[in-house]
């Protein structure tokens, strides 16, 4: 017999037939965990028959045991009561999850000579995954339009949608190199905050025409639609 709290609580309550029982007795002489739970629900049922009384005797626990198992099993019983009580709601999160968590490629550090320290440094921090030391370096020169959206992406991957947002937008006024891009990471921004209706919007506008994340915002509309 394999361990079964089902089972075990049919022992208790004398639901068994005489062969389920005997077969559940000698499941408890032989298993010990088994016949731990079986003391704690021995302890906590009131309504069981003076069948059930005489079986659960015979593994009649001691108080040190019994006691805080089944204050655990108690407490378990009552959040399992009132978490079903609850109403069943629909969990918005699932929309955060199809959210892209990849950061953008550098590629710069390999396709520019840039005199600006603060540049080389936040480009060097966010390859290295350290977003929050390149936001620092990028924030004194997010003049300049490298430097703002390298700056934005980094807000993205530390879980800021709304600050990210926020320079995203203006990145894709400015700078035609960094548009399509930006407006990439803003439809994943949008779903970081649950702001599906715009999310969609704006996926729907990449899908169409030659956008570069043409395939990949149609993938993601799609996941988007079935949900």
């Amino acid at each position: 017999m394999k361990c079964d709290d089902i089972r075990l609580y049919e022992y208790l309550s004398g639901k068994l037939d005489s062969r389920e029982a005997a077969n559940t007795a000698s499941h408890l002489e032989e298993c010990r965990e088994c016949r731990e739970r079986f003391r704690v629900m021995s302890a906590l049922d009131s309504r069981q028959s003076k069948g059930s009384q005489s079986r659960a005797r015979r593994f009649k626990p001691s108080i040190g045991i019994m006691l805080p198992a089944a204050a655990g099993l108690l407490l378990a019983v009552l959040i399992s009561i009132f978490y079903g009580y609850l109403p069943i709601l629909e969990h918005p999160a699932g929309v955060r999850d199809l959210a892209e968590k990849t950061p953008y490629p550098l590629v710069l550090l390999d396709t520019r000579n840039s005199t600006a320290n603060e540049l080389s440094r936040g480009f060097l921090l966010y390859r290295d995954g350290l977003y929050r030391e390149a936001l620092a370096e990028l924030k004194k020169i997010e003049d300049d339009h490298d430097a703002l959206f390298f700056l934005a992406i980094s807000l993205y991957m530390l879980d800021e949608p709304v600050r990210a947002l926020e320079k995203l937008a203006r990145v894709a006024k400015v700078s035609p190199k960094w548009s399509d891009a930006a407006e990439w990471y803003s439809a994943q921004a949008l779903l970081q905050l649950e702001r599906t209706e715009d999310a969609m919007a704006l996926l729907e506008k990449i899908s169409t025409g030659k956008h570069p994340y043409r395939d990949q915002a149609m993938k993601l509309l799609e996941k988007l639609q079935k949900r």
